[in-house]
């Protein structure tokens, strides 16, 4: 049976991959500068993008996960709060190690993305069953 420290363990680690996630996209432009790459505007385009859907994605799966759709779900929240802090973890080595704008992808695609898809199949099986 899931407790309530599963749930609030949820919450701080969405909440803490949107705040870094936040600082980051506020300061994105030392991590284009970073880079080796001679064509910065591509890099700094695609940063902006990957940080804007990962952002974009985090408000979605909060706002379903406040719905209460797979709020006592205990697969879901464990699977969600390991990605989500998997996230935070490196984020917070991309900021303390100055990476280059071109590593997040591999964070989007393992921390936001995979999470997101989790969230909005749980949130389309449980309008179906109900």
């Amino acid at each position: 049976m899931l407790t309530a420290n599963g749930i609030f363990a949820r919450f701080t680690a969405m909440s803490a991959h949107l705040s870094i996630l936040i600082m980051i996209f506020k300061e994105f432009d030392q991590y284009v500068d970073y880079c080796s790459s001679n064509d910065r505007s591509a890099i700094r385009n695609q940063f902006i993008v990957a940080l804007s859907l990962s952002i974009a994605l985090l408000v979605f799966e909060l706002i379903i996960f406040l719905l209460g759709t797979s709020l006592l779900r205990n697969k879901v929240t464990f699977a969600t709060t390991l990605f989500h802090s998997a996230g935070a973890i490196a984020l917070a080595f991309m900021v303390f190690t100055r990476w280059c704008s071109v590593s997040f992808w591999p964070i989007f695609a393992i921390c936001s993305f995979i999470p997101f898809f989790i969230e909005v199949v749980n949130a389309i099986g449980h309008n179906i069953t109900n």
